[in-house]
């Protein structure tokens, strides 16, 4: 039997300037706030890839009930996350890349304008993290 899950959506098929590429595997108690981020921007203007590694923690559940903002959403064993991250690379079809794992976030609704806006013709486009513990202690990078 094949435990593959593969959609495609019917949204965001032209190649779009940024892909976000998600990777994940049993990220229920934390991938809502990515989830979130995503979807909340207000320029859609991106493709949305989701590679779960066969999740069994109701996280691929999750992700389908996002299915009309997910761009491509596979769900399969995989060999690690550098694995799930080259099979995020290969789906995608924009012309930059984003990485954005289950946890992280988009720090507010602009950030996807804001990078349409700066990119230009740019070859890299690099941006700033910040970085919250558990414990609340917070670094800027």
């Amino acid at each position: 039997m094949d435990n593959r899950v593969a959609q495609r959506s019917q949204i965001n098929q032209v190649s779009k300037s940024l892909s976000i590429i998600t990777v994940c595997r049993n990220e229920i108690s934390r991938i809502q706030r990515t989830i979130d981020s995503v979807i909340q921007q207000s320029d859609s203007n991106l493709e949305w890839v989701l590679v779960d590694g066969a999740s069994t923690d109701g996280t691929l559940d999750l992700l389908q009930h996002y299915q009309p903002h997910i761009s491509y959403l596979v769900s399969e064993p995989d060999r690690g996350l550098y694995d799930a991250m080259n099979k995020g690379i290969g789906m995608a079809t924009g012309e930059y890349i984003l990485f954005l794992n289950a946890g992280d976030f988009l720090q507010n609704r602009e950030v996807v304008k804001a990078f349409h806006e700066r990119a230009g013709t740019a070859d890299i486009v690099v941006g700033d993290i910040h970085i919250v513990y558990p414990d609340g202690r917070e670094k800027f990078g």
